[in-house]
């Protein structure tokens, strides 16, 4: 959340933080509303371990593309990347 914070606040106009502020609580707050709903809703139609199992499929995809990412951008921006 903080890193999410100052990336907000850097990369964001001075006169416009407010409105992006207002857009994220926004989205935030639809998003608290209706994951219950959904997942409820995905639960009952698919069952629990189904559920859980793909959720844990896709998070770890996103985590592998996520590091995969910068690698392949590595060479076109000459950026040094220490694992």
């Amino acid at each position: 959340m903080l890193l999410f914070n100052y990336i907000v606040q850097k990369y964001s106009d001075k006169e416009h933080l407010g409105k992006v502020y207002g857009f994220i609580n926004t989205l935030t707050s639809a998003v608290l509303l209706t994951a219950p709903l959904l997942g409820g809703m995905v639960v009952k139609l698919a069952g629990a371990q189904t559920t859980f199992l793909t959720a844990a499929i896709i998070v770890v995809v996103v985590g592998f593309v996520s590091m995969v990412m910068p690698l392949r951008d590595k060479s076109k921006r000459n950026v040094q990347i220490d694992a």
